[in-house]
């Protein structure tokens, strides 16, 4: 396990040259709100200002930048709920690769709206992620495109990694990250890099009590299949790939699983919004959830981060979650 650990480390560089010019070094921001809240010193690192509305442009850009020529003239392919989608259809559509998205039908419109603008491929695969994904590597198999994981890709999840290159050089004290999981390739690239460097840092995954698949899974001690239930979170929303990699990452370097309600997901979007003034996706705003109801309460005199991971939330969605 610390070879792979040690691969994701190794890659992180690399991986922070190749996507440099094409995304940005998001703020970090301390914020008064949680951190009174908290009694400690909470920071903000605010993904949603990269240039698709989400972090997961700088696992894409990793993972297409890398390929071969040969690799590239195939074209990509990948199953998304919208932001890994987005991601690739901005990394493709910079580096002149041709590229398909595939979604479930229950992605979010927003999302949808904002795939349509690319020059992609966009393909509708069935009533959730998972089915969504299998469609995607079917066709990959088919077509002979790169199917490029969300998360379950060693060049994606060291990309993901990058945040925490950033993290250390403005916050090198820190003593805890909150970091959303789905799929795991954002906590198991942040918490690659945060523990190769100060293994103290206590890395605090948080997830949505209705589709808790990385909870389930280390709590049973392999990969586990559970129905997935509607959820705001609708980017954390999916079981994992069969022999994904993020299950052995994550089951060694996070520190806590968090789970929160749908009610709490949607107090945090409301708040976030009267707080922050920003206007957060469910998946974002999971770690703001866990501290403003306490289920992480060891941050009192602490210094600590939390991912905001994205902007990519629907109008009416948010006009109903206001009301």
């Amino acid at each position: 396990m610390k070879d792979l650990r040690a691969q994701v480390t190794s890659l992180v560089p690399g991986a922070r040259r190749a996507i440099g010019g094409g995304v940005y070094r998001t703020p970090l921001e301390r914020s008064l709100w949680l951190s009174e809240m908290a009694g400690g010193d909470v920071f903000l690192k605010l993904e949603c200002y990269q240039p698709t509305g989400s972090f997961k442009v700088r696992g894409a850009l990793s993972a297409i930048s890398s390929l071969s020529p040969d690799e590239r003239s195939r074209g990509v392919i990948t199953a998304s709920a919208g932001n890994h989608g987005l991601g690739v259809a901005y990394a493709a559509s910079r580096l002149g690769v041709e590229a398909t998205v595939v979604v479930p039908d229950n992605a979010s419109p927003a999302k949808v709206a904002a795939l349509e603008r690319f020059p992609i491929t966009l393909l509708r695969g069935g009533e959730s992620y998972d089915t969504a994904e299998q469609k995607a590597l079917d066709l990959s198999v088919e077509t002979g495109a790169i199917f490029v994981s969300p998360y379950n890709d060693l060049r994606v999840i060291a990309g993901q990694g990058t945040i925490g290159v950033e993290l250390l050089e403005d916050a090198p004290d820190l003593d805890a990250v909150l970091v959303p999981v789905g799929g795991g390739g954002l906590i198991s690239g942040i918490g690659s890099w945060l523990k190769a460097v100060n293994p103290s840092i206590q890395i605090i995954g948080v997830q949505s009590e209705a589709s808790p698949a990385m909870e389930r899974a280390i709590a049973a001690g392999k990969l586990v299949q559970i129905p997935i239930l509607p959820t705001l979170a609708d980017g954390l929303a999916a079981n994992i790939q069969r022999d994904s990699i993020t299950f052995d990452l994550a089951s060694e370097l996070v520190d806590r699983l968090v789970l929160v309600s749908e009610e709490e997901i949607a107090a945090a979007v409301r708040e976030s919004f009267h707080e922050l003034h920003l206007a957060l996706e469910g998946s974002a705003v999971v770690g703001i959830a866990a501290i403003a109801n306490g289920h992480f309460t060891a941050l009192k005199s602490k210094r600590a981060a939390v991912l905001i991971t994205g902007r990519n939330i629907a109008a009416e969605r948010l006009l109903d979650l206001l009301r």
